[in-house]
């Protein structure tokens, strides 16, 4: 499955490239929308047009101008708040709630569930783990429910000593295992006393981070 959500950024240029063939009758050039977008070079143009051809709302059929959409955006949109970090590694970053931004989603992956959050990742432990088509890597956002069941395998949000760490949930009668999924063999699973208060939520989707990405 290929994540639909589209980072404020992406959708923007969405946006941009939608105008522009309505009111031209042709998509725009890199360097249209270089100056549209405010970025500097084409690579950064092309590297978010990439994005929207993996999510499947353009395809490209090369030229300066074959950029075709093929996604409908009408479906509503809504901010869900990025609270702050949690740590894909060892659990170092305090679970404090800080409003360090917003990113749009598309409603119908969170509906029905309504108690969600926002978390950017720290850290490699989890760099091997897919989600929707995006890697749970380090500067990437996780969508987390708070109001979901649990089940073995699941990521979690968990607090360990009052710091937030990113694994995966595995139950074993009374012992809770905090698993990595990482290529990084510094990383090592944590084992401790099962506590549900110890589980923040569960990761729903991952969400590329373009500042992140190069």
């Amino acid at each position: 499955m290929k994540n639909n959500s589209l980072t404020q950024r992406q959708r923007k240029l969405y946006n941009i490239i939608e105008t522009y063939i309505r009111d031209n009758d042709s998509s725009p050039t890199l360097s249209e929308l270089m100056e549209e977008m405010g970025i500097s070079t084409k690579k950064g143009v092309a590297f978010h047009l990439d994005a929207l051809e993996r999510k499947g709302y353009i395809t490209r059929t090369g030229g300066s101008r074959g950029i075709r959409l093929i996604k409908d955006m009408s479906g509503q949109f809504v901010p869900i708040a990025i609270i702050g970090y949690a740590n894909a590694g060892e659990p170092l970053i305090d679970a404090q709630e800080e409003f360090i931004g917003e990113i749009m989603v598309e409603e119908k992956i969170i509906r029905p569930r309504r108690k969600v959050f926002g978390i950017e990742l720290r850290g490699d432990s989890m760099n091997q783990r897919v989600m929707n088509g995006v890697k749970m890597d380090n500067g990437n956002y996780v969508i987390v429910a708070k109001d979901v069941a649990i089940n073995d395998g699941d990521v979690v949000i968990a607090t360990i000593n009052g710091s937030a760490t990113v694994k995966t949930y595995h139950r074993k009668g009374d012992m809770l295992i905090l698993s990595p999924e990482s290529d990084n063999p510094i990383h090592h699973p944590i084992y401790m006393s099962f506590d549900t208060d110890l589980i923040l939520g569960k990761v729903i989707t991952v969400l590329d981070n373009p500042a992140h990405q190069g």
